[in-house]
């Protein structure tokens, strides 16, 4: 799993704080306003329910007049059974009385008419509030005389709405016999009352199965569907000719009124001001982010850079200087360590130098040994047998042999100049002999100045001469150098081989698998060979033991790596 950097976890950290603080700022601004909302259609509920509860009352009294002081009243009955005018008259003065004194005490009902049959017109009341013009005046006595030859009676009476004069009115009939007596209540007289006598800041709308049965001026340039108005919430914001009104409703009479309130609370502000949070909030994180992406995620980023650049081997990068404190001293610090990284390495390189080219002086001399103590034994026989001639050649082959083997300042020399050593050696060999040994070189003339370990083909050398010499055989020895291409690298191909008896199996199966055995036994030369090559050249070097017609030695070194050391 990919790990964030400190960089991206502070942008999230931010982000995870942030957002959430201001959905929670926005969703207390809108309850704040909700709230504000509330409690002013509370105010404005409380209102209309008194103007609504008001209506009712006297729409309730005016139900107890009709019922009791006319349908019950025994005045009204007699009216009703009168024969003459004078009688019905006479009759109908108490009710008129009283219905003069409810038009009076409820001044929401707008009129009272009376009517008997044998009557030339009917008797019609209205309330001192009203002014009606004369015209609608006989409109609303025509359409109650309507209501009278209707012969509404008892079962079927009710406030009904009716618009037959033209305006919206609510009528209760009732009736006996051949008397007759209609109540009028003018919505739209009720509406301009809502704010005369009610003290209503505005009109109050009547709607019936939600259509407008009365107008308001708030309502007139409103572009809504009244059917899809709440009206059974607590309050709803409309728009209507470009202004805002809060809008309450209450029941009355199986009607909706409803009160629009201009709304000129403007909650602007709580926007410009959460946006105006969002912005601080923004141009906050932008600041800090500047500030911290200048003094705290570059340096920082720079410093990892270096630190990539010495982990891929480049010692001598350093920290730049910071202008916090706190990166100078870590800066400071870094950059102490490094140095002390590089120092200690370079010591341990060195050391580790020293310790090699000791350890392959140790190896060399080990090897020398061996070759000093043959050859001096060899110039003891030959001084004891007086071969004056052969002592000579054999001094002079020696002191060639000894500047090359004792010159311990050079870890790697050219092929070419070692076979040379070893031509010398052989010569060596054969002072002295009647069987001299002979020496063949095949060699790729590119490999001339391919470098290799001094002594280490002499070393092979000696091993040929010490164990493949027989009586009355000739020793022959042959060296090939060769270049071979194996899974598409190349190497460096020098086989050692002479035509002596060979290797034992049990030799053989030592110098392939068990070779510490054979230092243990003091084989040391071939081990000695093989270990300086790859202390040069690494551990893909490697040395092969066999019998072809004689033993067989080969040595394989990567050609990219034969270079001076």
């Amino acid at each position: 799993m990919k790990k964030l950097s400190i960089r991206y976890r502070a942008v999230i950290i931010i982000l995870v704080i942030q957002i959430p603080f201001m959905l929670l700022f926005r969703s207390y601004t809108n309850r704040v306003t909700e709230r504000i909302n509330l409690q002013l259609a509370k105010g404005y509920q409380e209102s209309l329910q008194m103007f609504c509860t008001d209506v009712e009352e006297q729409m309730r009294k005016g139900d107890i007049f009709l019922n009791v002081e006319c349908w019950a009243g025994e005045n009204f009955r007699q009216a009703a059974l009168a024969d003459s005018q004078e009688k019905v008259l006479e009759a109908l003065e108490k009710p008129v009385e009283e219905a003069k004194i409810i038009l009076e005490n409820n001044q929401n009902i707008s009129g009272i008419f009376f009517y008997a049959e044998g009557m030339d017109e009917q008797i019609a009341l209205y309330g001192e509030s009203t002014h009606y013009t004369l015209e609608q005046k006989e409109a609303m006595e025509t359409m109650t005389a309507s209501f009278h030859s209707a012969k509404e009676n008892e079962e079927g009476s009710g406030w009904k709405l009716t618009k037959e004069t033209g305006r919206p009115l609510m009528v209760r009939t009732i009736s006996y016999e051949r008397a007759y007596c209609t109540m009028v209540m003018d919505l739209e007289r009720l509406t301009a009352m809502a704010q005369t006598e009610y003290k209503l800041s505005a009109p109050v709308a009547f709607l019936k199965n939600r259509t407008l049965i009365t107008d308001a001026h708030w309502l007139r340039n409103y572009q809504g569907d009244l059917t899809e108005m709440d009206l059974d919430g607590d309050y709803q914001l409309v728009e209507s000719g470009g202004n805002r009104y809060l809008v309450i409703a209450d029941s009355v009479q199986g009607m909706t009124a409803i009160y629009g309130v201009r709304y000129s609370y403007s909650w602007e502000w709580l926007d410009i001001m959460v946006w105006a949070f969002v912005g601080v909030v923004i141009l906050t994180f932008v600041l800090v982010w500047l500030s911290m992406e200048a003094a705290f995620f570059r340096p920082l980023k720079r410093l990892l850079r270096v630190m990539e650049d010495i982990g891929k081997g480049n010692l001598s990068a350093r920290a730049e200087d910071f202008k916090s404190r706190e990166f100078s001293y870590i800066n400071e610090t870094f950059n102490n360590m490094v140095d002390t990284v590089e120092h200690l390495k370079l010591q341990t390189y060195e050391n580790q130098i020293q310790a090699k080219t000791s350890q392959m002086n140790a190896l060399r001399l080990q090897i020398r040994r061996h070759f000093f103590l043959n050859c001096l034994k060899n110039i003891y026989a030959m001084a004891r047998s007086g071969n004056i001639e052969n002592i000579q050649k054999m001094v002079l082959l020696l002191s060639v042999h000894l500047r090359y083997t004792l010159d311990i300042g050079k870890n790697t020399v050219p092929l070419a100049e070692e076979l040379d050593m070893c031509r010398n050696y052989i010569e060596l060999q054969g002072v002295g002999q009647e069987e001299k040994p002979q020496l063949t070189v095949c060699m790729d003339e590119k490999l001339r100045d391919f470098y290799v370990p001094p002594v280490s083909l002499l070393t092979l050398m000696e091993n040929c001469c010490k164990y493949g010499m027989e009586p009355g055989r000739k020793l022959e020895i042959t060296v090939h150098a060769s270049v071979r291409v194996l899974d598409e690298d190349r190497y460096v191909d020098l086989s050692v081989q002479d035509n002596g008896p060979g290797f034992g199996e049990e030799m053989l199966y030592k110098l392939n698998a068990d070779r510490e055995s054979l230092a243990e036994e003091g084989h040391i030369g071939i081990c000695n060979v093989l270990e300086r090559i790859r202390m040069l050249y690494g551990p893909d070097c490697s040395m092969i033991f066999g019998n072809t017609d004689g033993a067989n030695i080969e040595v394989i070194i990567p050609l990219e790596r034969g270079k001076a050391i």
